[in-house]
């Protein structure tokens, strides 16, 4: 099956499935009571938002880092990586010398790398955050410029999406996060993500913690292993 890589640009979909657990903060509900079909959708509040951008942020520092990670025979152009652990399921990867619409070439040649997730074969991470468990159902659609000459090798990884948790929907971008061979979370770079009139930007510096920034002014840490979230008070 032919895979159209500029449509899934077009249409990528995350969307998150979580057990039915009352006052579930990622699907943005804060009674006690399962919202029924008739009623009104909660609104999310930033902390929702919060919480949902550091899954999301989680999900990015485990999948990113395979566009430079990624090693297999030379003797084609087009691979599928499968994770186990956290995050599984398979992702593809096709690579380009020449950069963006370059020629096809094998990874330890290539210097442009573009890694997807089929259409109907999304990746699951699995959610353990205190005291409850889930799963998070998503799909990537990233592209990275390849520097084979440096040691170690490193990648600049940009992409984005649509993020779907229950009857919530959300975007977000990533913009140049910088990963290198060997390390295990990108060492620079950003994600945007948007949901219910909430900006949560987070920003990635190498190590496991991230720090989040709320468009309401709201500053979490994001604990990368899991993507559980924790305040950062003033001063």
């Amino acid at each position: 099956m032919t895979i159209n890589t500029k449509t899934l640009w077009r249409g990528l979909t995350m969307v998150l499935i979580l057990p039915a657990l009352t006052g579930l903060i990622l699907l943005g509900g804060c009674s006690n009571d399962p919202v029924a079909p008739q009623d009104e959708v909660p609104a999310l509040t930033s902390n929702d938002v919060a919480a949902q951008g550091g899954m999301m942020a989680m999900a990015a520092g485990i999948v990113a880092p395979q566009t430079v990670e990624f090693s297999a025979k030379s003797d084609k152009d087009s691979y599928v990586h499968t994770f186990t652990g956290t995050v599984v399921g398979a992702v593809h990867l096709d690579f380009f010398t020449g950069g963006a619409g370059g020629t096809s070439a094998p990874w330890d040649t290539a210097d442009y790398v573009e890694l997807y997730t089929a259409d109907g074969a999304p990746l699951v991470a699995t959610i353990g955050l205190s005291g409850f468990e889930g799963s998070v159902v998503l799909g990537f659609a990233l592209n990275a410029a390849l520097d084979r000459e440096s040691t170690p090798n490193t990648a600049t990884v940009n992409g984005g999406g649509t993020f779907v948790s229950g009857q919530y929907d959300a975007t977000f971008t990533f913009t140049d996060l910088f990963v290198s061979l060997g390390s295990t979370y990108p060492m620079s770079g950003s994600m945007a993500f948007v949901s219910s009139g909430f900006i949560a930007t987070v920003t990635f510096n190498g190590s496991s913690i991230a720090s989040m920034t709320m468009s309401d002014g709201t500053l979490w840490s994001v604990d990368l292993t899991n993507g559980e979230i924790s305040p950062v008070l003033p001063g």
